[in-house]
């Protein structure tokens, strides 16, 4: 039996531009597609429908308490459990923002875009994908070196939760 998301019709959606910053070296914006799974929805389901739209799911956790971003690729966070206040936009940023994520939201986090969890209460979990063929990296504020690297990830070619449609591709999308 397969997943069926939210109409996109209806969805609620926050594009949240954040300051790029040297701990934070993102341009693209963060998008939360709110309330798109409904409540339960196992992880191996979401695991299942990400990989039917592109998206290759690497792990079930919540979210590291400190702040880190990768360079090699696009994030895909699904919560299926709990909600959690995240930051967004590394530790030093002026303009980092904190948000609340909660089962049945989708995180789509750009290259670059360092992401920690503030307050994680137990049973917060996600399930975290990365678009076939991409390998995420772990990066620190700090570290240097990789804005070439960051530029070179080739825009969306598919939304993680709508295949064909959807607002992935019209803000991430392209190159």
């Amino acid at each position: 039996m397969g997943l069926t998301p939210a109409p996109l019709t209806s969805l609620k959606l926050t594009v949240q531009r954040v300051p790029s910053h040297a701990d934070s070296p993102a341009t693209l914006p963060i998008l939360i597609y709110h309330n798109v799974f409904p409540a339960d929805t196992p992880p191996g389901t979401i695991e299942s429908h990400m990989r039917s739209n592109g998206y290759e799911p690497q792990w079930r956790y919540g979210m590291y308490p400190f702040s880190h971003f990768h360079t090699t690729t696009y994030e895909v966070l699904a919560v299926y459990s709990g909600s959690a206040i995240c930051q967004f936009g590394g530790d030093s940023n002026p303009g980092k923002v904190h948000m609340q994520v909660q089962e049945g939201d989708v995180v789509i986090l750009p290259p670059g875009m360092a992401h920690k969890g503030v307050e994680m209460p137990n049973g917060f979990m996600m399930v975290g994908s990365y678009p076939m063929g991409y390998h995420w990296d772990e990066k620190r504020k700090g570290q240097k070196g990789f804005e070439e690297k960051i530029r070179a990830v080739k825009g969306l070619v598919k939304d993680p939760v709508y295949g064909e449609e959807g607002p992935a591709l019209e803000h991430l999308g392209g190159n």
